[in-house]
């Protein structure tokens, strides 16, 4: 695999487990809740916005659409 490619898998799950962990132990939310799916969905959402947001303002250059694919791509692979 190509170490962007690594590399740019590995940041997202980093950031994610962070941001987890950090939001749990502040009593953000319960210890079971399932964090990731919600963050995902929040991932999802904004995406999908950039990309109608593009194409209404910018349909010849629909660059969200990469990073539409590249989620969608993460969130097949990922276990959770």
């Amino acid at each position: 695999m190509r170490l962007c490619c690594a590399i740019g898998k590995r940041i997202p799950q980093l950031f994610l487990a962070g941001y987890e962990e950090a939001a749990h132990s502040a009593g953000a939310f319960a210890a079971d809740a399932p964090l990731r799916g919600l963050l995902d969905l929040f991932l999802l959402e904004k995406t999908l916005y950039e990309i109608r947001y593009e194409l209404n303002n910018r349909p010849v250059v629909l660059i969200p659409l990469q990073g539409m694919l590249s989620l969608l791509n993460y969130l097949g692979d990922s276990d959770g």
